[in-house]
């Protein structure tokens, strides 16, 4: 047990097509490019979600609007909707930028 807990401390290695070695590091950028390559890729998205998706009660919430007026900002095309099989979600990302848009400013 003592034995495993010592491995924690152990750097992560994996070997490569050439047998080499490549660091936890240059582990870590191949999988964050690899993850902006397969975003790119399915639909052209420019950034890797890193955020959780909300589901139409919690976008609600987070706005301070009902569901059924957030249904009808979503169906005017005013905040962007992530379809996942039947489930609706909204990226928090796409709230923020509709509540910067909705910004009134005061006029002089």
């Amino acid at each position: 047990m003592e034995e495993l807990e010592n491995q924690k401390d152990i750097p992560f290695v994996r070997r490569g097509v050439g047998g080499s070695h490549d660091s936890v590091a240059d582990i870590r950028g191949e999988d964050q490019q690899l993850s902006e390559q397969l975003a790119l890729s399915k639909g052209g998205c420019h950034h890797v979600q890193t955020e959780a998706l909300l589901n139409s009660k919690k976008a609600a919430e987070i706005l301070g609007v009902s569901q059924r007026t957030l249904f009808g900002l979503t169906a005017r095309g005013e905040i962007p909707r992530v379809l996942i099989g039947r489930a609706v979600r909204y990226d928090p990302a796409d709230l923020r930028e509709f509540v910067a848009a909705s910004k009134m400013r005061r006029s002089k």
